[in-house]
């Protein structure tokens, strides 16, 4: 699988179509399996951006494409929500700052790409996966049985 931060920084239509279109197969997937609610991960880049990350080649590579996909991501799954409120159907995205996994290790593995992201978060210190759980188990619960179209940051204050 194609890891859409390293491998696709360069190629505008790539990006779209791993980003915007996966996403678009995800809610037709929900669609078919008649699910009641919908609710995704989203980076937390897409409220601040990120300027440059090291490429699969180690050099410093240009974030726009990505960071105007995942922009797309949000505005699909708010727009899902309001077409899908009708028929019952809770659309909602749970988006993680940088988060300790083997996905993300290129980056906190990275000591200068590691510095950079806690000195942008007021908790001086990335997330671990257990930390998403809360933001997941409440958009899944009757808790939140009056909320759609939502982004919750979990990402230790980045987008303050």
């Amino acid at each position: 699988a194609k890891n859409c931060i390293t491998d696709c920084q360069q190629d505008p239509v790539e990006t779209a179509d791993i980003n915007v279109t996966g996403t678009v197969n995800v809610f037709e997937a929900a669609d078919r399996a008649k699910v009641k609610k919908v609710i995704y991960a989203e980076s937390s880049a897409v409220y601040e951006g990120i300027e440059k990350l090291p490429s699969a080649e180690d050099s410093i590579a240009p974030q726009s494409f990505y960071g105007i996909s995942k922009a797309g991501q949000i505005h699909a799954s708010k727009v899902m929500a309001k077409e899908w409120a009708s028929y019952g159907i809770r659309v909602n995205v749970v988006a993680p700052g940088l988060t300790r996994t083997g996905f993300s290790e290129f980056l906190w593995g990275n000591p200068d790409i590691l510095n950079m992201a806690t000195s942008m978060t007021p908790i001086s210190r990335i997330a671990e996966p257990d930390e998403m759980v809360g933001a997941v188990l409440y958009f899944a619960s009757k808790a939140s049985s009056f909320v759609t179209g939502q982004v919750l940051p979990v990402d230790g204050g980045m987008t303050i």
